[in-house]
């Protein structure tokens, strides 16, 4: 089971570092890209945490498609940014190149750690099964743990501090199966709820802080 779940996360950070490096280009970045750079509407929290809940579904019956769950659901990302977030902020709002390649290099360097590491889990299983024990016992922590631990990286890097509470989501969820002796795909499907709660109720708040712009002429 780690192998299927190892392979389609490392698929899945591979396309996410693929997109950021062929996105760090030097000519100027245009208006319609600048708006995938707006975190303050929600939406990429609504994504994620829907990608969460079908990961955790699939895995139960289909453990390859959570690879190409990213590119299902993207495009529904960039509907809702056309329909939602861009209608509501001025260009001028927008942030400029400098803070876009800035954010777009501290992706790329924890996608590539990221899929190191699932690589690396990959190797380890194929290539000495003597130690499948200790990752069917070890690995879940040690995923908790750093994916925890880039999540408050980028709080601190970012400044969202939403993503605090979503690394004190994962860290709940590992700490509560001491006592809950709930299956993997079950923490995935309630840590993507909670996430998906708090996306919905930040998309809300960016609606109503900023109506649609008045087209002149």
């Amino acid at each position: 089971m780690w192998i299927s779940i190892s392979v389609a996360i490392a698929l899945v950070l591979l396309a996410v570092v693929g997109y950021l490096l062929a996105s760090q280009r030097e000519k100027p970045i245009e208006d319609d890209n600048r708006y995938m750079m707006v975190y303050e509407d929600g939406l990429f929290e609504l994504f994620f945490g829907l990608l969460l809940i079908a990961a955790g579904i699939l895995l139960n019956y289909y453990a390859g498609m959570v690879g190409v769950l990213f590119a299902l659901l993207y495009p529904f990302v960039l509907s809702a940014k056309a329909l939602i977030t861009k209608p509501r902020l001025d260009p001028s709002e927008l942030p400029n190149d400098v803070a876009k390649r800035r954010q777009l290099s501290m992706f790329v360097v924890l996608g590539l750690f990221l899929l190191a590491g699932m690589l690396f889990v990959v190797l380890l299983e194929v290539q000495l099964p003597v130690l499948r024990g200790w990752l069917d016992r070890y690995l879940v922590m040690a995923l908790a743990v750093v994916l925890a631990g880039l999540l408050t990286l980028m709080a601190y890097r970012t400044g969202a501090q939403r993503l605090y509470l979503y690394a004190a989501f994962v860290l709940a969820a590992y700490l509560s199966s001491f006592w809950l002796a709930f299956a993997f795909p079950l923490y995935l499907i309630a840590i993507g709820m909670g996430v998906m709660v708090v996306g919905l109720t930040v998309t809300m708040r960016f609606i109503q802080e900023h109506p649609k712009l008045v087209v002149s002429g």
